[in-house]
């Protein structure tokens, strides 16, 4: 099972941090329109991920910590979005829905998001994937890293999936 570390962190501006992530960028940027639904499950957590018409399940767990964390996943395409999204739906439960536009860099064997997430604002994200041989403490150095390079406060950093702010935030309302 593929395996990366990750950090959110919200940005205050996401023009300006979409600029300091282009002049550290291997290229330009791609825009990602996505729409993530979440399904129960005992474990982990189940989204199906529709990105400009193509689809993806995708199954993974990680950590609910501050900073960097490993996560472990599995990506399965999928043919039929709708059709499985009302499946799962009936079979297992929604969670909840999110929708956000990425703009997606690369910077070596890391992504960098730049989402505007509807009703949450907009964050940051970095994912770096471990590579054969590469250690989590490794890749927990990358992150920190080009945390300093983006200029991200530590105070920024979430803990969470998108999710579980806009369902504490549904809470509060």
């Amino acid at each position: 099972m593929p395996s990366n570390v990750d950090i959110k962190a919200r940005v205050t501006n996401l023009e300006e941090f979409r600029k300091l992530a282009a002049a550290i960028a291997d290229g330009p940027p791609t825009l990602l329109r996505q729409s993530d639904t979440f399904f129960h499950v005992a474990n982990g957590r189940l989204k199906l991920r529709v990105v400009n018409d193509q689809a993806e399940l995708i199954a993974y767990d990680r950590p609910e910590v501050d900073g960097p964390r490993p996560s472990d996943f599995h990506v399965a395409p999928v043919s039929d979005a709708d059709a499985l999204r009302e499946t799962l739906g009936l079979a297992l439960g929604t969670v909840g829905t999110v929708e956000k536009e990425r703009w997606l860099y690369s910077v070596g064997q890391t992504q960098i998001h730049c989402d505007r997430v509807k009703g949450l604002g907009d964050f940051m994200e970095l994912e770096v994937l471990l590579n054969d041989g590469d250690t989590v403490d490794k890749c927990i150095g990358i992150a920190n890293e080009l945390m300093e390079r983006l200029k991200v406060p530590k105070e920024h950093i979430c803990t969470g999936a998108y999710l579980d702010m806009l369902i504490e935030q549904q809470k509060e309302a």
